[in-house]
């Protein structure tokens, strides 16, 4: 079995998995980083961006990054899936989004969209490329019930 180095630094793939989102590397994923990466083990890697919802900003960055090696193009491939599946998701999610405003307007109920779904919009230039797993919704309690049924 391939031995794979583990860094004494504890927040090693943390560092890793966010320099797509550090402004001053322009989100390019340069082979060096590739490489740092594999010695961390990719699939380990792949993992950790998945189970942080990274998965999808990290397919973009290296659709943008030229002269992939080998890691990269493999990882390409595997996070294709993640971003298709995270594009479905923000589609279904902002069509019920558009739906529940409507819905709430027609019954004078004021809402408020906050957390995942909301931050994307404001924070992310490709607000598909952040997952959210749920609408939060926030209504005053004195009109919950009728929210509910509406």
């Amino acid at each position: 079995m391939h031995q794979v180095n583990q860094p004494q630094d504890p927040f090693h793939l943390h560092r890793l998995a966010l320099h797509p989102l550090i402004e001053d590397k322009d989100g390019i994923i340069t082979n060096e980083l590739l490489q740092q990466i594999e010695l961390s083990g990719t699939e380990r890697f792949l993992s950790f961006l998945r189970w942080h919802g990274l998965a999808p900003l990290w397919h973009e960055a290296l659709a943008g990054s030229p002269d992939l090696a080998a890691t990269g193009v493999y990882m390409m491939q595997e996070l294709h899936r993640d971003k298709l599946n995270a594009m479905g998701t923000y589609m279904l999610q902002k069509h019920t989004l558009e739906h529940l405003h409507h819905l709430f307007t027609g019954a004078e109920i004021p809402y408020a969209v906050f957390k995942g779904t909301q931050v994307r919009e404001m924070v992310y230039p490709l607000p598909a490329l952040r997952p959210a797993c749920d609408i939060d919704v926030l209504v005053s309690n004195s009109r919950h019930d009728e929210a509910i049924k509406v």
